[in-house]
């Protein structure tokens, strides 16, 4: 499993997908992180990803941290 420093070089797809099966401290925490690494983008990406995702749970957590 990577850690959450590991995932932060990874594209929103991943860490939502990571987030979403982690527990809820776990997944604040590195969405938190990934949101800090990526500050010009990470909104966009977000909302961009919960609006072409089929799952409900990983457009929940992308919206939630958009």
């Amino acid at each position: 499993m990577p850690t959450i420093d590991q995932l932060t070089d990874e594209t929103a797809e991943v860490v939502i997908a990571t987030a979403t099966g982690s527990p809820a401290e776990t997944a604040a925490a590195l969405m938190h992180a990934w949101r800090a690494r990526n500050p010009a983008t990470a909104s966009a990406e977000l909302r961009a990803l919960a609006e072409r995702t089929d799952d409900p749970e990983h457009r929940r957590h992308a919206l939630a941290y958009a």
